[in-house]
């Protein structure tokens, strides 16, 4: 997945997002792990990439968490987010990552190898 966004407003968060059915009303340890692509390794901030497992469908930047800051290494790296929560009636749970603009730039960001394990 190649994330762009022009965060010349200093601001904004994009994401995928997938949903999956489970057990409903059961209790998961999920995980979310994949590989982010950053050009260049930065001490600034310029994004953070974020994450979510819930049993919500994830609408606004405040849903997901911040799993780190996007520029730590130049190449890839990988990042994780784990959390408990509990499916709704109809079993369905939600999964996704992206980027958070931090600094005032274009950026471009990608993201490989996505895997979710629910236990």
């Amino acid at each position: 997945i190649r994330y762009f966004i022009d965060g010349s407003q200093d601001d904004g968060t994009i994401w995928i997002e997938q949903q999956v059915s489970l057990t409903p009303n059961k209790e998961y340890n999920g995980t979310l792990r994949f590989r982010f692509y950053s050009e260049t390794e930065s001490f600034n901030q310029i994004a953070a990439v974020v994450g979510y497992i819930g049993n919500s469908n994830p609408e606004t930047e405040m849903d997901l968490s911040v799993l780190g800051a996007a520029n730590e290494v130049e190449g890839w790296k990988v990042y994780e987010h784990n959390t408990i929560f509990s499916t709704d009636e109809e079993g369905n749970a939600w999964v996704a990552c992206g980027i958070s603009v931090r600094w005032e730039t274009e950026i471009i960001y990608m993201i490989d190898d996505v895997s979710i394990d629910f236990n």
